[in-house]
């Protein structure tokens, strides 16, 4: 294909080349006396016989075009048009490319042709693109969103536990941290205009809920019961989980995302610490997967975001029935 084009380009170039030397008005007009080089290099390549080429000779000292049937396509534009093909270019430097990205020209005659543009080109419906570019137009890779906010359970029911013990989760709102950001990010985009995009990726999340200065939690005998503690001291429930999230991303004016996302979480630790004195113990009986729903709004990159977990914290029969929430600031939705 690459030397198909190569050949045409080559033949385009002379006939230009030759046609710029050619006065206006007919060829017969003006005799051209025939000149040794002109004369032998076309009986050599057109492997012609000793009369064919007298007679070539002939016809060109009278002024008359009679070619033969060799060198018919050259010399029925002018006789001089066989000396012109040693000056012939290279046809592969008539090959450049252009100012735009992924752009080729082919230079002939002082003017240039444009064979083809990258795919980032909306204007250009003739395209030459490569998987690399249609990634690089569709598809994007690399760090993802980042979450701060704040961690809490919501709706816990102490219906199995005694009076005395209802509220032992209850929370001191403002020191319980959510972090969470994600290693690898994965968006494709499912328009040419990128509003809409398909999102995913791996996620890796910090949550610490910390409780009231009268209580901790223990598993004793199968169950999340509540632990007394005397004076006020530091507790708090820290959780660490992998996630898988996919969903839509919108992008209704520009900057501005709208993001609604389905979620799977793996809780790899879960331990409770209290300081004063300070002690750390690994706690068992939680859900070790969840499943829920992500929104975010974001303008700039800075936004909202609420993550809610349809699968309760404990185990059923474990420990009372609440659910995990967070809400706060995210960054690059």
């Amino acid at each position: 294909m690459i030397r198909t084009i190569f050949t045409l380009a080559a033949i385009c170039a002379t006939l230009l080349a030759a046609e710029a030397q050619t006065p206006e008005g007919p060829v017969s007009a003006t005799p051209v006396s025939a000149t040794p080089v002109s004369v032998r290099p076309l009986a050599v390549e057109s492997s012609e016989t000793p009369a064919a080429a007298t007679a070539a000779a002939e016809s060109a000292a009278t002024g008359s075009v009679q070619p033969t049937a060799a060198a018919q396509p050259i010399a029925a534009t002018h006789p001089t048009a066989a000396a012109d093909t040693a000056a012939l270019p290279d046809a592969a430097n008539l090959l450049r490319r252009g100012d735009r990205k992924g752009e080729l020209l082919l230079a002939i005659g002082g003017h240039n042709i444009t064979l083809g543009r990258a795919a980032s080109d909306r204007h250009n419906r003739t395209r030459v693109t490569t998987p690399i570019e249609i990634n690089q137009r569709y598809v994007a890779f690399g760090l993802g969103a980042v979450e701060f906010g704040f961690s809490l359970l919501t709706d816990p029911s102490y219906a199995a536990y005694a009076p005395e013990e209802n509220g032992f989760l209850d929370q001191r709102v403002g020191k319980s941290i959510h972090i969470g950001f994600r290693p690898l990010a994965l968006e494709v985009a499912l328009n040419r205009s990128r509003t809409v995009s398909l999102v995913t990726g791996l996620t890796l999340s910090f949550d610490n809920y910390r409780f009231d200065n009268r209580w901790s939690i223990a598993k004793v005998d199968g169950r999340i019961e509540p632990v007394a503690l005397e004076g006020k001291r530091k507790s708090k429930l820290a959780t660490t989980q992998f996630g898988l999230p996919i969903g839509l991303t919108f992008t209704p004016a520009r900057r501005l995302r709208v993001s609604a996302l389905a979620f799977g979480e793996l809780v790899v630790n879960a331990h409770t610490k209290t300081k004063k004195p300070k002690q750390k113990k690994t706690l068992t009986g939680l859900n070790d997967f969840r499943f829920g729903l992500q929104g975010a709004v974001t303008y700039r990159e800075v936004g909202f975001y609420v993550k809610y977990s349809l699968t309760p914290m404990f185990r059923s029969g474990t420990g009372p029935k609440c659910y995990p929430l967070s809400v706060g600031l995210a960054w690059g939705f």
